[in-house]
């Protein structure tokens, strides 16, 4: 009877956790995009005529990366998440500033994730008045770590990625994460198929193709 009853469970987690790990396996997904990478500068369309002193914000967090989740932003304090959205309010609006860019963690940054940063600062920018001189440029980027100390050379150390352009069909179809094993790349695969529970399951395999 005990026998049985073991039998019982083991086949029930296998019934549970194979389809899990089928799909944060990534062998369900495939490469947010596919298209080659470009090399060359780009080339400078003007220069300004006189100086001026800007003041800016080049890394800036919100609920999107973990270490801002837990620590720094509004939704410790009591007041509720960050989105990029609220990030330009607070540039344009408390910190007046020229210009800023946002720069989550790309190890957290879903393909659902980043589309919404990537139009969020396209609508920051629609509503900075005239193109030619707009009361503040938001940029789109990210935040490229790697922490792997005892090896220095394989570009120890958090760099800020950021693009010059927002248009559509100018900024990339994913942010691009160092290789080091991030805390979701060390998540087991059935791990990564329960968040299919809170997203949907193709973001999730994605996700589990690309940290694999």
């Amino acid at each position: 009877m005990i026998k049985k009853i073991l039998l019982g469970l083991v086949v029930l987690i296998v019934i549970i956790v194979l389809p899990l790990w089928i799909i944060g396996s990534g062998s369900m997904g495939e490469p947010w995009s596919s298209a080659a990478p470009q090399a060359g500068p780009r080339p400078m369309t003007s220069i300004a005529d006189e100086e001026q002193i800007l003041f800016g914000d080049l890394h800036t967090h919100t609920n999107y990366s973990l270490d801002a989740y837990l620590f720094n932003t509004s939704l410790v304090k009591g007041v509720g998440i960050t989105t990029p959205a609220d990030a330009c309010d607070f540039a344009r609006y408390c910190s007046a500033l020229d210009f800023w860019s946002i720069n989550d963690h790309a190890e957290s940054l879903t393909p659902r994730v980043w589309a919404d940063t990537v139009e969020a600062i396209r609508a920051c920018n629609d509503e900075a008045g005239d193109p030619a001189s707009p009361d503040m440029v938001s940029f789109v980027g990210w935040e490229w770590s790697n922490s792997n100390a005892d090896d220095v050379p394989s570009h120890y150390g958090h760099k800020n990625v950021i693009f010059r352009t927002w248009e559509e069909g100018t900024t990339p179809t994913r942010p691009i994460a160092s290789q080091e094993k991030y805390f979701v790349a060390q998540a087991p695969a059935p791990l990564l198929g329960l968040m299919a529970l809170s997203d949907t399951v193709a973001a999730v395999s994605d996700l589990g193709w690309y940290v694999r």
